[in-house]
């Protein structure tokens, strides 16, 4: 939450749709690391936050990845560690990051000339930060992604790093959590049986009904085969004068 004054937004804007801004753009090298938010980030905040909502979702999103890939293969880090060990690295740069989000919630934000008026934060776990908590604010609440306290999978988001923030938690210590400003999040699908493939209930299933039909195939065609033998036997011995019912029917003509 922040406590100080507006934000003008002639100030520092890149164009529309521009992923990447510069590293000196609306007051971003003011920003300190491993600090608390303070009026010092209150540009670069809804700058970035903007600057989000502006860019085209697919463009940022393959710059957060590339971003990314490129810090793996030079620091040789998992994503978590590197953002706490060289935050300045990954100051107003787009990034990528898949995992599960913790608790959502939703308030409104200081008073600011782009006109954002409520904004969303999500206690966020990266795949590879090991529990480590990261923060997510954004704008756009997905429909499938309830506000409360609920763990969320499959999520992943494209956003801007902001800073390494302290935060107060329950347990009475401040934490650590890189701060990244999103327009939104997005929450994967779950994904359904492919129905060409092998589903070993279903085989279960299909196999024993198969069986079953079997069954009553097997047992129908030896009746009849029985009937047939019978039908036979019946007519040889009427042949004879000997007259006899047909077992295989009650009632009249036919013994119970």
């Amino acid at each position: 939450m922040f406590v100080c004054c507006r934000v003008n937004a002639d100030d520092a804007a890149p164009a529309v749709g521009e992923v990447i801004p510069s590293p000196n753009a609306f007051g971003l090298s003011d920003v300190k690391d491993n600090s608390r938010l303070g009026p010092e980030d209150n540009e670069p905040y809804f700058s970035l936050l903007n600057l989000a909502r502006e860019a085209k979702p697919e463009a940022l999103r393959q710059a957060g990845k590339k971003f990314v890939s490129e810090r793996f293969e030079k620091s040789h880090v998992p994503l978590f560690k590197d953002m706490l060990d060289n935050p300045g690295a990954f100051r107003g740069k787009p990034v990528f990051l898949r995992g599960h989000t913790l608790q959502v919630i939703e308030y409104e934000p200081l008073k600011n000339d782009f006109g954002i008026d409520k904004v969303y934060e999500a206690s966020f776990f990266e795949e590879d930060a090991q529990g480590n908590l990261a923060t997510i604010v954004f704008l756009e609440k997905p429909e499938n992604l309830e506000l409360g306290t609920q763990t969320v999978d499959g999520v992943s988001v494209s956003g801007y790093f902001l800073k390494m923030y302290h935060y107060d938690a329950e347990d009475a210590h401040t934490h650590k959590a890189p701060y990244i400003l999103a327009r939104t999040l997005h929450i994967a699908t779950p994904t359904k049986p492919d129905a060409g493939g092998f589903n070993v209930l279903g085989g279960i299933v299909f196999g024993v009904v198969a069986l079953i039909l079997l069954a009553v195939v097997y047992v129908q065609w030896r009746e009849q085969q029985q009937r047939r033998e019978q039908q036979k036997a019946n007519a040889l011995r009427k042949v004879d004068g000997i007259e006899v019912s047909d077992p295989f029917h009650s009632g009249p003509g036919g013994t119970a």
